[in-house]
Formats: C-alpha cells, sequence, structure tokens
C-alpha cells in the first residue's frame, strides 16, 4: 500500500507499505452446537472459500459451500429415534490449500 508523509518544512517521504492479517484464524472451528429432540444444529466457522460436509454415523449427510471467511450453520437429523452417541465428522476442502477437519462427540438421549 503506498504511503505519504509530508513534513511541515516540505519534506515528502514515499514507502511501499506491508499491510497483512493477523491474529485470524487459518483453521475450521466448530463454534457451537445444540441438539433438540432428533436434530442437530452445528456452526463452523470457515476461514475462506470452499466446501464443508458434515457427517456421522446414524446422522443424516450435508454439504454447504462458503463464499469466504464467514460462519456456517448445518441442520443434522437422527436416521432412526432413540439414544444414539456418535462421533460427527466435518470436513472442510477450500478452493485453495489442503483439506481440514474436525471431529464432534454427540449424545442424543431418548
Amino acid at each position: 500500500m503506498p504511503t505519504e508523509f509530508l513534513a511541515q518544512n516540505g519534506a515528502k517521504i514515499n514507502e511501499s507499505t506491508a499491510i497483512s492479517v493477523s491474529g485470524c484464524s487459518t483453521g475450521i472451528a466448530i463454534v457451537s452446537h445444540k441438539i433438540k429432540g432428533r436434530t442437530l444444529t452445528v456452526s463452523v466457522s470457515v476461514p475462506a472459500a470452499g466446501i464443508l460436509t458434515a457427517s456421522g454415523k446414524g446422522l443424516s449427510r450435508s454439504s454447504k459451500s462458503a463464499k469466504g471467511r464467514e460462519t456456517v450453520t448445518f441442520k443434522l437429523t437422527q436416521k432412526k429415534p432413540g439414544k444414539l452417541s456418535t462421533k460427527l465428522k466435518i470436513a472442510f476442502k477450500p478452493s485453495k490449500g489442503g483439506k481440514q477437519a474436525k471431529s464432534l462427540s454427540v449424545k442424543f438421549k431418548k
């Protein structure tokens, strides 16, 4: 980014300053999850554009695309009623870069 300084005595300094974002996560993060009846709602924060997929044994499968740095919400349902203890797998395939994955253990009560 071009930067220009002009002093009171008329001296002028022109520089090219590099600007970068710091403090932002480069990985996916599970922001929140909630179970109500047979429905699991999960919010996942993604760092870039790409495709996010959520699946687990005994649960429906869902896939959504992210347009950039944002939070994506999934609603997954239990395939059969009753108790279920399973591991939810969340995979993220960005437009550029390597794949990322997270998991979450969930328990459905009767």
